[in-house]
């Protein structure tokens, strides 16, 4: 959340989030504040699973592990 944050070019959001992110329910509060502004969600989305894909595949390569691509579905 914290990198999502450091692309975020409104101050007054970048500033929210940043409080949101302290404490129990950061989660919560974060998605809480980015409903407030419709592209953003969209935004943290796309953001979080490329984070989650580039964790995977380093995950895999870690490991020997080399990733194969089915029909129908992408990595």
């Amino acid at each position: 959340m914290t990198d999502f944050i450091e692309t975020v070019r409104d101050h007054r959001l970048g500033y929210g989030l940043q409080i949101a992110i302290q404490g129990k329910s950061a989660f919560r509060r974060f998605k809480d504040i980015l409903l407030d502004y419709p592209s953003e969600p969209e935004r943290w989305f796309a953001f979080s699973d490329a984070r989650r894909r580039e964790r995977m595949l380093a995950w895999l390569a870690n490991a020997a592990i080399e990733p194969v691509e089915r029909s129908g579905a992408s990595l």
